[in-house]
């Protein structure tokens, strides 16, 4: 028996046009889906570069493996994004709106360690990902909106063994948090609430010289009562150094704070 063809040799080539023509079809689809794909990700480091100038310096196979390994995560209002013991998924790049990373005494107490804001990234969570040990703090939201993104921890550590942006940029970022640590410690260890008060001021105030934070918010920075913060800013408000309205806190005199830091002015 011999077994001919289902399709003569003219069908066969109509039969295998059809085919070609749909393999095509699809090579396209998946290159135009591929094409929106990589734009996104071109997008999202393009606004990243802004606010992390390393990111210029970093080889486009290095930008392609960042884009690909990159999340945004969007916070709002007082969200607490991580917890004391959290494991760390990645490097943590503030884009908008600022962190708060802060500690909790055994009474209960609240004491900020650092703020992050845009353009700055986390010394603790970045340990973490190198050394895989657990948060040792907890990071809340500190503006009405925040967008974070992370660069995966595998990708970062890939990345740090062979790109020199990277390894610059994660000594910049250890050398000023540890200074930021240390300063807190030692305002926490030497100086007196009023005076721990009139630096936060000093350092949070935005223009033209206004302080959005609330009493509460103040004493939870400071890891004390609302009350001292209350008698503190009447005595630096008596002094002229400052002006105190409901929701926020105006700096009237950024001389008159800084003579009494330096123990120039009474308490």
């Amino acid at each position: 028996m011999i077994l001919r063809p289902i399709h003569g040799p003219l069908e066969n080539k109509r039969a295998f046009s059809v085919a070609t023509k749909t393999h095509s079809g699809a090579e396209r689809i998946m290159k135009r889906h591929q094409d929106a794909t990589n734009d996104v990700i071109n997008s999202r480091i393009a606004g990243l570069v802004e606010y992390f100038p390393f990111l210029r310096s970093v080889s486009n196979d290095g930008l392609a493996l960042i884009g690909e390994s990159l999340e945004t995560v969007q916070a709002s209002g007082k969200q607490t994004l991580i917890h004391r013991g959290d494991a760390v998924g990645g490097v943590y790049l503030v884009e908008e709106g600022a962190l708060r990373v802060y500690s909790i005494s055994p009474r209960g107490k609240e004491s900020t360690l650092y703020w992050i804001e845009p353009g700055q990234s986390c010394i603790l969570a970045m340990n973490c990902v190198f050394s895989n040990i657990l948060y040792p703090a907890w990071v809340e939201n500190d503006r009405p909106r925040s967008r974070i993104s992370v660069i995966r921890g595998d990708v970062f550590r890939k990345l740090h063994e062979s790109e020199r942006g990277i390894q610059q940029f994660t000594v910049d970022v250890l050398s000023s948090r540890i200074f930021d640590l240390m300063s807190t410690i030692e305002e926490i260890s030497t100086l007196p609430v009023g005076h721990r008060l009139a630096n936060l001021i000093l350092k949070k105030s935005k223009p033209p010289g206004h302080l959005a934070m609330s009493h509460d918010q103040m004493a939870s920075h400071l890891g004390t009562a609302r009350e001292v913060v209350t008698r503190n800013l009447k005595q630096l408000e008596k002094l002229g150094a400052i002006r105190v309205e409901r929701g926020y806190t105006t700096l009237i005199s950024t001389k008159t704070l800084e003579q009494y830091i330096n123990g120039e002015l009474p308490d």
